[in-house]
């Protein structure tokens, strides 16, 4: 297989390495992989790449002095494994709508295409990225992986990725094995990376089989997330912008508004109004504050729309509230 994945860097220079060179912040020195040093004004990409029939591997390490903005293009398009073994990342796309942050220590399964681009920190960062052959992976009889296939042949509202699951210490002794006899032997490599992808998608499946990180409950936990964030600052005007939300949350606004309504069981800007108007209902039976401070202290800053709010939810005006002596 060859690279789905083409870099846009401005004003970089690339030295192919020779004779198992590697610089100094490469963690993973795979000796007989291919190895590309790419020198830009933020520092330094270092790319180890191996091309296999069924599979084509790509170890990336950044070395950065700068917050960095990477363009890139997936084409075409095609199913990924992406591991993010150190640092972090957020990967946005116009093409999708697309927010993603990938924290260290995480791994999922997707299918991707389009113009993208990530953001990384200053420091040091490495991914691995294999880009998967579709029918060898597609016949491979791992259940848990259907939904993201059907969802690519059916083009109704498909799903891009499955669950996000940490890197725990089964895959990272898996790396380190196959990063010790790849090291040794180039006629190891090639067995030696077949048996890694092997056994690393085997126990990304066991983990979505045994329920611990499954797509569902990885959207129920953001719907938590979410409504936590609503139920403590629902005063506050960011919640009234769906677009600063999804950006908040790193999610497209169709996905924030789906994980929402798992979240309340009901759009959310009726969760909004009903907590801001139970709120100035209890500060009005319980406080001496003016209409107009209460309807500041739930969100309105206009004290007339604040009233006209109050008396569309409880069919009373706020002056019609017995108020506390």
């Amino acid at each position: 297989m060859h690279s789905h994945l083409t870099l846009h860097l401005v004003a970089s220079f690339i030295e192919i390495l020779k004779d198992g060179f590697r610089p100094k912040f490469c963690s993973y020195p795979i000796k007989f992989a291919n190895a590309s040093l790419i020198t830009i004004p933020e520092g330094q990409i270092l790319i180890q790449s191996f091309s296999h029939y069924l599979f084509y591997f790509e170890l990336i390490e950044y070395s950065l002095k700068l917050k960095t903005k990477i363009n890139f293009t997936v084409h075409p398009a095609a199913f990924f494994l992406l591991m993010m073994l150190k640092g972090n990342t957020n990967f946005h796309s116009e093409f999708r709508n697309l927010n993603s942050q990938t924290p260290s220590g995480t791994f999922f399964l997707a299918h991707n295409e389009g113009e993208y681009h990530s953001v990384l920190d200053a420091g040091e960062h490495t991914m691995l990225l294999l880009t998967l052959r579709s029918e060898w992976l597609t016949s491979s009889h791992l259940p848990e992986f259907k939904p993201l296939f059907e969802s690519q042949i059916s083009k109704t509202e498909p799903i891009f990725t499955l669950a996000q699951c940490p890197i725990d210490k089964e895959v990272t002794s898996i790396l380190r094995k196959m990063q010790y006899v790849a090291s040794t032997k180039m006629e190891n490599l090639n067995t030696s990376l077949n048996t890694f992808v092997n056994d690393i998608l085997q126990n990304y499946h066991q983990m979505l089989v045994f329920n611990r990180f499954t797509t569902q409950e990885a959207h129920q936990r953001k719907a938590n997330e979410i409504r936590n964030f609503i139920n403590e600052h629902y005063a506050e005007e960011i919640v009234d912008s769906t677009s600063c939300l999804a950006q908040k949350f790193l999610l497209s606004e169709k996905s924030f508004i789906r994980l929402a309504k798992i979240a309340f069981e009901k759009p959310i800007h009726q969760h909004v109004i009903h907590l801001r108007m139970n709120y100035a209902l209890k500060y009005l039976l319980t406080t001496q504050m003016q209409v107009h401070e209460i309807g500041v202290l739930v969100g309105y800053k206009n004290s007339h729309y604040f009233t006209r709010a109050f008396k569309k939810h409880f069919q009373v005006c706020p002056s019609d509230i017995l108020r506390p002596l």
